[in-house]
């Protein structure tokens, strides 16, 4: 699931999104290796915006993982976690020019 909000009005652009991936395998694993190996569900919110100042210029701006989820892996089950690490939010700002 991947919900939007846009918004969009005169010179100002505006976007909103919740990116979300549900629990996976990340490999088969076996036996020998005591099982599956798997990813946690995990989600985050991103954001956009975008200011025209001119024909030529526009100011932006980008947030990507604002919630600074964390990203769980585990083997065969959620109480055999095995790597846990929390990525940072990062900020991007920005002039656009175009002639």
């Amino acid at each position: 699931a991947k919900p939007v909000v846009y918004y969009e009005k005169g010179s100002f652009s505006g976007r909103v999104a919740y990116n979300y991936r549900g629990e996976y395998m990340t490999n088969g694993g076996g036996a020998s290796s005591g099982g599956a190996n798997w990813a946690d569900a995990r989600g985050q919110v991103d954001v956009s915006a975008s200011y025209r100042l001119n024909d030529n210029f526009r100011l932006t701006f980008e947030g990507v993982n604002l919630t600074r989820e964390i990203n769980s892996f585990y083997r065969t089950n959620e109480g055999r976690l095995y790597s846990s690490y929390q990525d940072d939010r990062r900020l991007y700002f920005g002039v656009a020019a175009t002639f």
